[in-house]
């Protein structure tokens, strides 16, 4: 029992943890949240949210972005209250729309930047109404709420509900009425943009309910129905109702220039022949695929559509294009630590260490990581070098914990290497360093060097 957390509160009784409870809800509002759901009639919980609903939309206090995160768990608790207080399914369906309700008032006074709030809105409501619609058996009083509540969209938001219709509809009927409806509404659109919107949820039902005519027909209709994008969207809507024939013929029309949207063909491709049995056709265009951006994920879908055997030559081919080559590429030399050639990565890095350009932050990070786990120090050190000369370069003060955190990491692995593989040495490296940035105050001030180095 001594060990046991619960044991020792169930041993000091209801009376004093009810007391402690109701003590930190005082200054929690989480804690706060939990104890009206556990003590609230389903009743009292649907008065209770929809007081906050009206307070949403009530509300005129600016929300900054620092506070984003703070203002998008308040809304993500009020939605876990919904769903933990609310079993009728048809009610939890109306009052999740209510809550979809307030995005106007809600995205109007606050600053949004992090996207947090806009998820709550784009997954956690979307997907608690469709979990309750899908219960709701009835499908008519859903769709009337569902346009009701889609007729006004200024943040493109309530069209999500219209994406995800088959799954709580499950009604061919009511699906195609709703198509009527959204038609009916587009003819009276009293402006493009109010028309445009309406037209999306009819392409929407349309690619739900598997009719490419439809969706192929409104989409010229919305203007760019000739783009390389439309012609992309109309051929994969034919392939995905099984007429693999019609989406080459509608793709062939896809002409991009200068190479756009032009990986996103060639992957459509790649499944049109696959559909056909076009077995070489799929080969060709992974090679293509390959040959873009090596990656060893492309490089098995085109050995699986040609000769598994192959594999190896083809790793040991390339690894010598890539040493060859004068260039540098982080995609080149992450498929090398793909496919196992690490050494290779590795003499591949420290002899374009000039060339490593550390404002490709992500990747570089990425490799500079694997080559760590790898062992491979040298080269991992390459990569934080360019992580940091790239913040030293920019020298912005805010950014100085991160180039810190990076020359510590060079420090403890110069405490790991005995060959540097013809790498200048950590100590000359940042012996050079103070030299060219000892104007950096601040950046000095804050480092200390890790012992032994």
């Amino acid at each position: 029992m001594k060990n046991d957390p619960k044991a020792r509160l169930i041993a000091l009784g209801p009376e004093v943890l009810a007391d402690a409870f109701i003590e930190l809800s005082r200054s929690n509002t989480e804690v706060r949240n939990l104890l009206d759901r556990l003590t609230d009639t389903p009743d009292d919980a649907i008065k209770r949210f929809k007081a906050k609903v009206s307070g949403l939309k009530r509300s005129r206090k600016f929300v900054m972005w620092r506070e984003s995160s703070e203002m998008a768990a308040e809304l993500r608790s009020l939605l876990h209250d919904l769903e933990a207080s609310v079993k009728d399914s048809c009610r939890g369906m109306e009052l999740a729309l209510a809550f979809m309700e307030t995005d106007a008032a809600t995205f109007g006074r606050c600053d949004d930047s992090s996207g947090m709030i806009g998820d709550v809105y784009r997954y956690d409501a979307i997907e608690l109404f469709v979990n309750y619609a899908k219960q709701c058996p009835e499908k008519n009083r859903i769709m009337e709420e569902v346009l009701r509540v889609c007729r006004n969209d200024g943040f493109g938001i309530r069209a999500l509900l219209i994406d995800r219709a088959a799954e709580y509809l499950q009604s061919s009927p009511v699906l195609h009425c709703m198509i009527e409806r959204l038609q009916s509404s587009a003819r009276e659109a009293s402006d493009e943009y109010e028309k445009d919107h309406v037209l999306y949820c009819v392409k929407s039902l349309a690619r739900q309910t598997g009719d490419a005519v439809l969706f192929e027909q409104v989409t010229r209709q919305t203007g760019g129905g000739e783009s390389i994008a439309a012609c992309i969207d109309i051929a994969r809507v034919w392939l995905e109702n099984g007429n693999a024939e019609l989406a080459l013929e509608k793709l062939s029309a896809a002409v991009g220039r200068n190479g756009y949207m032009e990986h996103e063909k060639t992957e459509l491709l790649i499944a049109i022949h696959g559909s056909l049995g076009n077995r070489q056709e799929q080969a060709d265009l992974c090679w293509k695929l390959f040959r873009q951006s090596r990656s060893l994920t492309v490089l098995d879908r085109f050995l699986d559509v040609s000769d598994p055997r192959e594999k190896q030559a083809i790793i040991a081919r390339e690894k010598a294009l890539i040493l060859d080559d004068p260039g540098f590429s982080e995609t080149d030399a992450d498929f090398l630590i793909e496919v196992g050639e690490t050494d290779a990565a590795e003499r591949y890095l420290i002899s374009h260490i000039d060339a490593v350009d550390g404002d490709y932050y992500g990747p570089l990070l990425d490799i500079a990581k694997k080559m760590e786990k790898l062992h491979c120090l040298p080269g991992a050190s390459v990569l934080y070098r360019a992580l940091l000369l790239s913040i030293l370069k920019r020298a912005k003060s805010t950014n100085y914990s991160h180039g810190i955190r990076y020359l510590h990491k060079l420090d403890s692995l110069a405490l790991k290497i005995t060959d540097w593989k013809g790498l200048e040495s950590h100590d000359l490296f940042r012996q050079k360093l103070q030299v060219q940035h000892k104007l950096k105050w601040s950046f000095w001030a804050k480092y200390r060097p890790v012992a032994g180095t």
